[in-house]
């Protein structure tokens, strides 16, 4: 016999192992997520179930010992009705689907609305079902007596969390005991994913804010070499001066040229402008630590709740130029136009930050570029700000401003008094 020849393998058929296997390892990564993400099915006898078990097992013998045929039979009934509460209780549980949505922004020490939302996609009703959630911060409970079916019901819920930062909700619980009570079969679904929770919203006077802005920390001045044409010019007119090489020739005032026998330009004030830069000292410093660990936190939750209450309040008029600078030895500088998308990046920083208990004005500089800063004041908050601004106001050559936390001073442009959220 002939030996056969060995079977020929194209290149178009040897990548095919390698593409099997990726697919084959993309459909157990698939089949892992769905796993953890599905419902966990559990059942449990309550304490009545348990105590009608009990009184049925002590009839049932003392009919027997006795001799009492009515006692035994009661007790036998008594069993039955006990095997058919466990049987049927809550059987159609697995069908019901749940979720827990925040349906809007969370605010920390802020009451916000939270949705639950249960789809009944049977045609059988549901009665006697409760809804409970508990995580970390929050626990709510709901009894709803009947779920129609082929419906979505949704309760309105109000939580309060105490913190900022990244939230678990936990798990969604539903829990039946219809018709007796006597057991319960429930049904819990895990949270997709984590929640931010911004920082509190106080509340802040603009206008006292910028009036105090411009006596600690006023706008740079670029000076008045050339003048530049803006709407609503003539409004800032400030003063005529003589023409300089690169002067534009229309903002020559000719009854002064011809009165001087020079030529003469108008000079224009360069108006106030609504630009900020808010920087964030984290340092709560070493001294903190031990018993007044404590103040330090809550007084750097203030830092951050001022700082998150100023950049909201700047970002409700858009076009204006916002930059927040986070120190430590990581900084974080967002720059950016006021608008709501850049609200939402802002106060995602604010979440997440941490105290630290080392300086890091050197990392801070150097991530504050002089000659990139728009023209606006420069406002340090925090717990030693005091110290951050001199070196800031040294590197940066501009006035800084500083809000130092120290629980003693009072700022008429701040109230402590917590906002309602937006």
């Amino acid at each position: 016999m002939a030996a056969s020849a060995p079977p020929q393998v194209r290149p178009s058929q040897a990548g095919a192992p390698s593409l099997a296997v990726s697919a084959a390892q993309k459909s157990v990564q698939h089949a892992i997520t769905a796993a953890a993400r599905a419902p966990l099915r559990g059942f449990r006898v309550t304490r009545e179930g348990w105590v009608w078990l009990a009184v049925a097992l002590v009839l049932w013998i003392t009919g027997l010992y006795k001799g009492i045929n009515l006692v035994t039979l009661l007790a036998t009934l008594m069993v039955v009705v006990w095997l058919l509460s466990i049987f049927t209780v809550g059987r159609g549980l697995r069908r019901l689907r749940a979720s827990l949505q925040p349906r809007e922004p969370l605010f920390a020490r802020t009451s916000c609305r939270v949705d639950v939302e249960i789809t009944n996609s049977t045609r059988v009703a549901h009665y006697g079902v409760r809804v409970e959630s508990r995580g970390t911060q929050h626990a709510l409970s709901r009894f709803l007596t009947r779920l129609v079916p082929q419906r979505q019901e949704r309760i309105y819920c109000r939580v309060t969390l105490p913190h900022r930062g990244r939230y678990s909700w936990g798990s969604l619980r539903l829990e039946a005991g219809y018709p007796y009570g006597l057991a319960h079969r429930y049904i819990t679904f895990r949270a997709a994913e984590d929640t931010i929770v911004f920082p509190q919203l106080c509340r802040l006077h603009r206008g006292r804010l910028r009036r105090w802005l411009a006596q600690t920390s006023p706008e740079p001045q670029i000076g008045r070499g050339r003048p530049c044409r803006r709407p609503a010019a003539q409004m800032d007119f400030h003063s005529l001066r003589s023409f300089r090489p690169g002067d534009s020739p229309r903002w020559i005032h000719w009854r002064t040229t011809a009165r001087r026998g020079e030529l003469m330009v108008r000079e224009f004030e360069e108006p106030p402008s609504e630009n900020l830069v808010v920087v964030l000292d984290p340092f709560v410093g070493a001294e903190h630590s031990g018993s007044g660990a404590l103040s330090a936190n809550a007084l750097f939750e203030e830092a951050v709740s001022l700082a998150a209450t100023i950049c909201d309040e700047w970002c409700r008029e858009s076009g204006h130029q916002l930059v927040l600078a986070v120190g430590g030895r990581q900084p974080t500088v967002l720059g950016g136009t006021t608008s709501a998308s850049f609200r939402q990046r802002l106060l995602e920083c604010l979440a997440t930050v941490s105290a630290e208990r080392e300086a890091a004005h050197g990392a801070l500089i150097a991530a504050l570029p002089r000659r990139r800063l728009p023209r606006a004041a420069v406002l340090v908050i925090g717990i030693q700000a005091n110290a951050t601004a001199q070196a800031l106001s040294t590197a940066l050559r501009r006035a800084v401003a500083a809000v130092e936390l120290s629980g003693e001073q009072v700022y008429d442009f701040y109230e402590r008094v917590p906002a309602h959220a937006p």
